[in-house]
């Protein structure tokens, strides 16, 4: 779920791909889901 939003928000706001982020790897997206981080405030850092 989080990389399908994270696609769509990097993609219109801010014209990068999911790839262009570490959020392309599923371990960095599960870490940040572990530690109670939301989506915002992930995209945010």
């Amino acid at each position: 779920m989080w990389q399908t939003l994270l696609t769509r928000l990097l993609d219109q706001h801010y014209g990068l791909t999911l790839n262009d982020t570490p959020f392309a790897d599923e371990r960095v997206i599960e870490q940040h889901i572990e530690a109670g981080i939301s989506l915002c405030d992930a995209v945010a850092e």
